[in-house]
């Protein structure tokens, strides 16, 4: 399992989001998905080079938590890296994709606060795609 490094993302005066909220995703959030990741996997090698995985599970077991970890940190690790990777512009929705939510759901301002809602549902992520 292959160990990850954080990718450097340098950002400046971004529209609608604090400096400040982008360093804590950056800076605090975003590197500890990629450390909790790394440590997940040396503990998921340990186990597959002779661990004791005769407890394996799908209730309940160090493996299946392990998994679970992994799956976890990894998503956090993409969604970042994809959150950062869109970020600039002028902070105004526009174009056919505000068009159609605005369209489903009546308006642009009830999509965000269904959307919202569904992250802090989803332990604070939501993906549109």
């Amino acid at each position: 399992m292959k160990k990850i490094e954080t990718k450097p993302f340098l950002f400046t005066a971004l529209k609608g989001i604090s400096d400040k909220t982008i360093t804590i995703h950056r800076d605090k959030l975003y590197a500890s998905y990629v450390a909790k990741k790394n440590e997940i996997c040396e503990k998921l090698e340990a186990l597959s080079r002779g661990g004791d995985i005769t407890n394996a599970n799908q209730t309940y077991s160090n493996l299946r938590a392990l998994k679970d970890g992994e799956t976890f940190a990894t998503n956090g690790v993409y969604l970042h890296e994809w959150y950062f990777d869109i970020l600039g512009g002028d902070g105004q929705p526009s174009g056919p994709l505000v068009e159609a939510l605005t369209e489903k759901y009546g308006s642009l301002k009830n999509f965000l606060a269904y959307f919202s809602a569904c992250g802090m549902a989803a332990r604070g992520w939501v993906v549109l795609c």
